[in-house]
């Protein structure tokens, strides 16, 4: 290998190594981008369990995300009976930040009945991956 052929290969390998460090650790600050999510419950609204046809909205407040970004926020909403996919809804979170909301979410699938559901709040398009403590869990009535 000649020392010209050497001095490129170094180059070359020395900036994969930079491409995936970047690749892999994120934007700076991302591991501090955080959000929670609820059901919302407006005024007059009883906190039963949601029930299969009807809909559903979620409260949505984002931390440490920077201000372009507050409108690349998204609600995922999936729905599964025993265990099979049976809906899968996305929508953005309307007047992101402290005081965010997302949905109505429709809660229909073929042959209605009882659900198990999970929500989450994600950057779009950047990844379906639910931010830092954004998850939230639900039953659906029959």
């Amino acid at each position: 290998m000649t020392k010209r052929s050497k001095i490129v290969s170094s180059i070359v390998a020395f900036a994969v190594l930079v491409g995936l460090l970047v690749a892999f650790a994120g934007p700076a600050g991302a591991a501090k981008v955080s959000a929670t999510i609820s059901l919302a419950n407006g005024p007059g609204l009883a906190s039963a369990a949601p029930g299969a046809g009807g809909s559903v909205s979620f409260a949505v407040s984002a931390s440490a995300v920077k201000q372009s970004d507050l409108y690349n926020l998204w609600v995922a909403n999936l729905c599964y009976q025993n265990g099979n996919l049976v809906s899968a809804k996305y929508l953005p979170v309307q007047n992101p930040g402290p005081n965010g909301l997302a949905g109505a979410f429709r809660l229909d699938w073929p042959g209605g009945g009882a659900a198990q559901c999970t929500a989450y709040v994600w950057m779009f398009p950047q990844s379906s991956t639910p931010l830092r403590g954004a998850s939230m869990n639900y039953s659906v009535s029959g």
